[in-house]
Order: structure tokens, then sequence, then C-alpha cells
């Protein structure tokens, strides 16, 4: 390694003693079920960290970059305080004020595990029969978070919006909700006897839309045997499900699963008090998501040199080490890092 700053290919020095952290309000609510008002208190605490955190995206991104929240989004809530709590008619409510993380936020894509779409959905078709509505709705209801969709918000969105509801109310609910497309099944069978089975023709049409436009209309047609016409058209749905999902992920609606790839650097360390305040500053890059391990390589009282690997480029990583009110300077040349405390 070569500390000669003129051999170096990059020089920067950063001084940060401003806090990037924005104050977001949010509420959540949850029923209290079988008289488990634990369950519902964590509940509706998690879903006002939601409300909290997809505020945020409102306020400071487009429509389209809205991811749907999670629980891994915790991540980025540096601390928050219950404004409010009350329960009500069996049911849990919480105001809270979370305080984000800006710095970590703004990297969501390559610090979320999996980048899920969040989808309400409706059946267009009024006359499909009960129990094969039923039937599909729970193949719909477990085929689509296979395809990284999530309906978190289907729930709320049938309890707002009746069967009878007329598409005008439907549509504009799904706009007032967090939900971030939304999917209309029209499903047609047409079974026949064959000896002692069925035999069971579906045509399924969806249509997609989100908050700013319709996305193209996808129309497959399926047929499947079974001992009965409920059995025969749900698995003649099934196959249907499976060839619009796969179509709409590879053609509509690509997975934005993370796809960054690891890099390897060496962070070599220098003027550090202890290697414990390394290992501190190392697991909070770790926890923030920066970097995703890291292991020793070798330690002198004057320097200690870990390797690291991050999905992030040396710049970046440098740019974000030095925003949490580190006094530092950092070089960087080839796959190291150089960490100077001042």
């Amino acid at each position: 390694m070569r500390y000669k700053i003129f051999s170096l290919i990059a020089f920067v020095i950063f001084y940060s003693t401003t806090v990037f952290a924005y104050d977001m309000k949010g509420v959540g609510r949850a029923v209290i079920i079988n008289d488990d008002l634990k369950t519902a208190e964590i509940s509706a605490k998690n879903s006002a960290l939601i409300d909290a955190l997809y505020n945020y995206f409102v306020l400071n991104h487009s429509e389209e970059d809205i991811p749907d929240i999670n629980e891994e989004f915790f991540k980025f809530i540096k601390k928050y305080t219950v404004l409010s709590r009350k329960v009500d008619n069996f049911t849990v409510y919480y105001e809270i004020n979370a305080t984000i993380d800006e710095v970590a936020i703004t990297d969501a894509n390559y610090l979320i595990n999996n980048i899920t779409h969040s989808v309400i959905y409706i059946f267009e078709n009024e006359d499909l029969d009960s129990n094969l509505k039923t039937k599909i709705k729970e193949q719909i209801n477990q085929i689509l978070p296979q395809y990284n969709f999530s309906i978190k918000y289907q729930e709320d969105f049938e309890i707002l919006t009746p069967d009878n509801s007329n598409f005008e109310d439907k549509l504009s609910n799904f706009g007032n909700s967090k939900a971030k497309y939304f999917f209309t099944f029209n499903v047609s069978p047409e079974c026949s006897s064959i000896d002692k089975d069925y035999f069971c023709r579906l045509t399924t049409t969806v249509k997609i839309y989100t908050k700013k436009e319709t996305l193209p209309t996808i129309k497959t047609v399926t047929s499947s045997l079974g001992k009965t016409e409920l059995d025969a058209a749900s698995d003649a749905f099934k196959k249907a499900s499976e060839n619009i999902l796969k179509y709409i992920t590879a053609n509509i609606i690509k997975s934005e699963a993370n796809k960054a790839t690891e890099k390897s650097y060496n962070a070599t360390f220098i003027n550090f008090k202890t290697i414990s305040n390394l290992n501190k500053l190392l697991n909070f890059l770790k926890e923030k998501g920066f970097i995703d391990n890291y292991t020793l390589k070798s330690y002198s009282m004057s320097q200690a040199t870990f390797e690291v690997t991050t999905k992030f480029s040396q710049e970046k990583l440098s740019e974000k080490i030095v925003t949490y009110d580190n006094k530092i300077s950092i070089e960087t040349e080839n796959d190291e890092i150089i960490i100077t405390f001042l």
C-alpha cells in the first residue's frame, strides 16, 4: 500500500457536523382479535411507523419511486415518539412521530433485500360463481407473494369497498390507498362433463392500473380436467395466474429485487483511539446496510485493516461514512480505502 498523497488516484477530505434527519408523522390501527391486546399493539405501532415512512416518500419522491414499505424499512428510522395511543371499539390506534435517516433511505433500493409491489385486486364479472370466486381468491392470495407482490392493503380495501360498489368508487378507493397497482380480474369459465369428469375452458383477462395510467391488458385461455366443475375451473385458473404473473413480471412490472453485486475493499483506519471504536463504527455501518460484512486482516497500534464487503462503490461508501458526524479524511486507491481520524 502506498500512503504518499501524490500517488493516490483520489484524495478527499470531508468534515461533517450536519445531522441528516427528517421528522414525519404516521398513524396506524389494528383490531384486537381473541383479546390479544399485545399483538394488536405491535401491529398498530408498526402500521404507524410504515405510514410515517410512506408519508416521507410521498413528500420527497415521485409516485413511481415509492416502494411497498415493510418492517425491513424500520432500519431507516433513527428514533420515534408515540404522540397518542388509545383503544376504542376493540381497535388500537397509534399516532407517532418518526425521525427518518435521510442518508440511508436515499439508497433504499440498495439496502432492502427485496423491493415488493403492493397490489389491490377485484373481480369485474359479478356473476362469477361464489364458490369459484372464493377458491380463486385463495389462489391469488397465495401466488401474488411468490412473484413479489404484496396484498397487505387488500383487506382494508375490501372493508371500504363492498362488492356492489361501482367501478368508479373502487378506483377512487385504490387512489386513496397506499397500494401501487390495481388489478381487475375477469374470469369466464365454460365447463362440460366428460364421462365422470368435468372439462373446463377458462378465459382470464387482467387489467392493470397505476394511479396515473392504465397498463396493457393481459388475456389468456387455459383448460383443465377435474372431478367437479369447481376443481376443473380452479385448476385452470391456477395455470392462468401463473402464465399471467410470469408475463407481468417479465414485461410490464419488472421485479425490483436487489441485483447489486457485492464488492470487497480493504479499509485501513489510521489514528483511531481504540479497536472497539472501529468495531462500533463498522457494526453501525453494517446495521445501516452500507456494508454487508467485515473481517479484521491486520492490526497494530498505528493502524488496522479490515476487508469489507459492500454493494457500494468506494466513493459512495466514503460519502456515507462521513455523513454520520465523523471528522475524518478518506483516501481511495484501487481496492483500498484509507480512513484517517483527524
